[in-house]
């Protein structure tokens, strides 16, 4: 469960900053002998992220990283981008990549009236909710893989008894090519 940490953003807003902290939720998520935290901006558009995440990024390592004393609490902090737009791929992988401080995720494409309780819902999904597939990928590649070699076996048996035939008959290997690739007449 997160838990809204006003005090933490008391501390940090100032006002001289181009970050608007009105537009900032910061959360925490108790763990045994540590606290996770989460801030979450939430921005205009896709302009204002480009123009504010790396700021946003370093005024929080600066105002509230560098004041913590766990190292597990120092590497566990995420910044959230909450943006109503469809932000580029290449935009979100730029943000996300970014290994400055603390991890990144941008959560686009958001409805502008998204409720409190659905961003906190995918943020303890992107964040914290471990899921597991019952069948791997790899398990429906070979699946895959074993139909079409069923698919390619029949198709190619009638080929291979009438090129075992063939070769059984004493034939030439290269009339056998000659017939079987040239002019496809096993085909």
């Amino acid at each position: 469960m997160l838990n809204k940490r006003d005090d933490i953003l008391k501390r940090i807003s100032i006002d001289d900053s181009p970050i608007n902290y009105l537009q900032v939720d910061v959360w925490s998520k108790s763990e045994k002998n540590y606290d996770c935290y989460v801030f979450v901006y939430h921005c205009n558009n896709v302009e204002d992220l480009e123009a504010s995440w790396q700021y946003f990024s370093n005024d929080i390592a600066v105002r509230f990283q560098s004041k913590l004393q766990k190292p597990i609490e120092i590497w566990n902090i995420y910044l959230v981008f909450i943006v109503r737009d469809v932000v580029l791929k290449e935009v979100k992988y730029k943000i996300e990549q970014d290994k400055y401080s603390c991890r990144k995720v941008v959560i686009d494409n958001v409805n502008s009236n998204i409720t409190q309780e659905n961003i906190i819902n995918k943020i303890m999904r992107k964040l914290f909710q471990l899921s597991i597939n019952t069948r791997s990928e790899d398990e429906e590649n070979i699946d895959s893989v074993k139909s079409n070699e069923k698919s390619l076996m029949e198709k190619l048996d009638p080929i291979n008894s009438r090129l075992s035939a063939l070769i059984n008959k004493g034939i030439e290997p290269s009339l056998i090519y000659n017939l079987y690739l040239k002019e496809g007449e096993l085909t």
